[in-house]
């Protein structure tokens, strides 16, 4: 229904390339932060029996506050943390170039943006792009999977939000539950924010080096 804005960093994006209307663009981004806010609620509900005993048994061998708020706490099942010791500026370098960027559904709507890493935004372009018939209409969802496994797989361990909404809507959830111990400090704005430059530039790279400007509209 929404053309595929499921990261606040397409909606903007979207707004600020392609024409989409800002009234609108505020409306989805509130419904993604939402939707992960409440995504990530409904899952603790879910767990909660399990997580409880967990904090329990994390709190009996004096560890639930060591590790509670870091990729392998509880806290962080649900909101992003940079891993203990870890550089910021290396987060951020791993966050700008895995998190960037997006397609423009050339095809389908023309002010819809696909999305996700400057990687995987080659990925997403190569596919919408309607001047390349090496990736069948069929194989995008596979093909753009494999995209996201690859970032995942290799860059999460280092500090990877990737989407606006997923880092906001569930460090909110964590701040109903824990408190504001949860907010996560300086990452929280790297988290939050990184993946929509690095989306933006992507766009503005992708349109000024990759696009045929020969094909038509």
């Amino acid at each position: 229904m929404s053309g595929g804005h499921l990261s606040p960093a397409i909606t903007i994006a979207a707004t600020l390339f392609k024409g989409f209307p800002p009234l609108k663009a505020v409306r989805y981004v509130v419904a993604q932060i939402l939707g992960s806010f409440a995504a990530c609620l409904a899952i603790y509900v879910q767990y909660y029996s399990l997580i409880k005993a967990i904090s329990h048994s994390l709190e009996a061998n004096g560890v639930l506050d060591t590790i509670n708020f870091t990729p392998q706490g509880i806290a962080g099942t649900f909101a992003l943390y940079a891993p203990p010791g870890s550089s910021l500026w290396h987060v951020f370098v791993n966050e700008f170039v895995c998190v960037s960027t997006l397609a423009t559904q050339q095809s389908a709507c023309k002010h819809s943006l696909s999305h996700q890493t400057f990687i995987l935004g080659m990925v997403i372009f190569a596919c919408v792009d309607p001047t390349n018939f090496y990736v069948p209409t069929s194989s995008f969802p596979v093909v753009i999977a494999l995209g996201y496994a690859m970032i995942i797989w290799g860059f999460s361990p280092v500090g990877l939000a990737a989407n606006t909404a997923r880092d906001v809507g569930g460090r909110m959830m964590a701040v109903v539950i824990w408190g504001t111990k949860a907010l996560g400090g300086t990452y929280a704005a790297l988290a939050a924010l990184t993946n929509i430059l690095a989306t933006c530039v992507a766009f503005i790279v992708y349109e000024a080096f990759f696009v045929d400007s020969d094909r038509g509209t």
